[in-house]
């Protein structure tokens, strides 16, 4: 990801994957590098595997990280006295999402937010919407579509929808608005909310994501959403102190066999009895890390099939705020001529008292704006705030932008069933080969993938297939 702090400062987070040579082959390993469990990448999936490993008796276990931190697509900074999340910002589903409830047990305040996953419709009740003129939507124009949304949400749990095999999300609700007679401004605003509440949840565009999958998937997660105060990153700060990590050491091969797991990193080479890859979809769709031999042919067919989609997050901080601060979502409906250009606005000034708007974009908008400068991104959501606020607004005393999608260690932001693709794909992901190699991260979690209770619940998971093998007799 490049990270812009300021208008001047640039911190480049792009290590190359291949700034050495590759270590040959052959290389023996140290002694001092043989492992019962490597587990490669240190985010929640490979952190949340190392955690259980730890807590049920195995401390023979290394965490191979190529950045130079912990958390992979969990990033935390502090440039403006208060924590900013660069990667994920919720902790979803509080009731029965583990990592809620070590925010109690690390002492991490968290703050509810309106926005629900379980209910997507609800972030709509604290929600200035405007449209693409910069007026305002009128209370009753949101509440009658939203109730032709709850409508929508509806049919698609009790089946009641059918589309082909290949129908996307898009053909779900054309055929829906189609069937409701829904036309004008009104079906300009339900489209807008359809797009808004989708695209930012698949990280890709209504016509890429699959019809079949998403209403064929179901989490039993329940609970309200919570922002961490201190940022993400605290959880797993917490709970890794007595694991080893080897950091600045990306992994260039794997190999395995019944006698294990030989690996080469930038580092040196190294020896487990198993091993736990936790590379992010986008990385394995790259192929950048080599397998020997190579992964089975089904795994790599649901790799393909399956879609990395693209979020970032562009922060503005001001001095104060000049926009209504008590509610928690702002957006602009794009024109018709630019109809992909849509930006969510969390007012964060709601919940931690900083003067600060945090842009979202998603999907093949945010593909695109990965190639813009800064100052076309800046100016772009500046203009946004300008047609709602007026062109007197203040200018932004910093910001901040990612582009997860030039991450050479995510190659994108989170998984999600692109057309043709179906949950077993996920499932196929997660498959062990041999009993040697398991593999974890988000887009292994057939419930909930792209997000990072469903990464740490698969990190568990994966650690205890390696917990059966290690008790298994000789």
């Amino acid at each position: 990801m490049i990270l812009t702090l300021g208008k001047k400062i640039v911190i480049s987070v792009f290590f190359l994957i291949f700034s050495v040579f590759a270590l040959a082959y052959t290389k023996p390993v140290d002694s001092s590098h043989e492992y019962k469990v490597i587990i490669i990448g240190a985010g929640s999936a490979g952190l949340g595997a190392a955690q259980y490993l730890y807590q049920h008796g195995v401390k023979d276990v290394l965490v191979i990280e190529a950045r130079n931190r912990i958390g992979g697509r969990v990033w935390t900074i502090n440039p403006w006295g208060t924590a900013t999340d660069l990667g994920a910002s919720w902790i979803m589903h509080a009731n029965t999402n583990p990592l809620a409830k070590m925010t109690q047990t690390f002492g991490v305040n968290t703050v509810t937010t309106v926005y629900d996953s379980n209910n997507l419709v609800n972030k709509f009740s604290s929600f200035d919407l405007y449209d693409s003129n910069g007026k305002k939507i009128s209370v009753p124009e949101m509440k009658s579509t939203l109730a032709l949304m709850d409508k929508f949400n509806d049919e698609i749990s009790h089946n009641k929808i059918h589309l082909e095999d290949n129908a996307t999300m898009a053909d779900a609700f054309t055929t829906f608005t189609k069937q409701e007679n829904i036309q004008g401004k009104k079906l300009q605003i339900f489209n807008f909310i359809a797009k808004d509440m989708i695209e930012s949840e698949a990280a890709a565009d209504l016509n890429q994501i699959s019809f079949s999958a998403v209403s064929s998937m179901h989490s039993n997660m329940t609970g309200k959403d919570l922002l961490p105060q201190g940022g993400y990153i605290r959880l797993f700060s917490e709970f890794v102190k007595n694991i080893e990590i080897s950091l600045n050491n990306p992994v260039t091969e794997i190999d395995y066999d019944q006698q294990g797991v030989n690996i080469i990193a930038k580092k040196g080479a190294y020896h487990a009895q198993y091993a736990i890859v936790t590379l992010p979809l986008g990385v394995l769709k790259a192929g950048t890390v080599k397998f020997l031999p190579k992964l089975p042919k089904e795994k790599l067919a649901s790799i393909k099939r399956l879609g990395m989609g693209f979020f970032n997050k562009v922060y503005l901080l001001f001095n104060k705020p000049f926009w209504n601060s008590d509610v928690e979502w702002i957006s602009i409906m794009p024109n018709k001529e630019k109809p992909k250009e849509h930006y969510e606005i969390l007012n964060l000034y709601k919940y931690f008292k900083q003067p600060i708007l945090l842009f979202f974009s998603a999907g093949s908008f945010s593909e695109e704006t990965e190639n813009w400068t800064d100052k076309k991104i800046i100016d772009d959501v500046i203009n946004k705030l300008k047609l709602i606020y007026g062109n007197d607004i203040p200018s932004p005393s910093a910001y901040l932008i990612t582009r997860w999608g030039k991450d050479p260690y995510a190659q994108g932001s989170y998984s999600y069933p692109s057309i043709g693709s179906s949950m077993e794909d996920f499932k196929n992901l997660a498959a062990p080969i041999e009993n040697k190699l398991f593999f974890a991260g988000e887009a292994t979690s057939a419930t909930d993938p792209s997000t990072v209770h469903g990464a740490f619940l698969s990190g568990t998971t994966a650690a205890k297939l390696v917990m059966q093998q290690l008790r298994a007799p000789l």
